[in-house]
């Protein structure tokens, strides 16, 4: 069985009631992406790249706002 590294989160979806993320591996093309809930990644130790990807994403979400505002 091949061991897989995640490379990075690149987005996440809300499904129900949860998050889940895109996890990009490393060494692989995005056609190989997967979806993983919130609470399974952090279970295996990825908090650091859930909270870069939440605080990227929160920050895009204030920056689209307040251009909105300024108009």
């Amino acid at each position: 069985k091949e061991k897989r590294i995640i490379k990075k989160l690149v987005s996440r979806r809300k499904v129900k009631k949860e998050y889940h993320y895109e996890v990009q591996w490393k060494n692989k093309t995005m056609d190989f992406n997967s979806w993983y809930p919130r609470e399974t990644l952090r279970k295996r130790g990825f908090t650091k790249l859930i909270t870069a990807l939440d605080d990227k994403l929160a920050a895009s979400q204030q920056d689209g706002y307040v251009q909105h505002r300024k108009r």
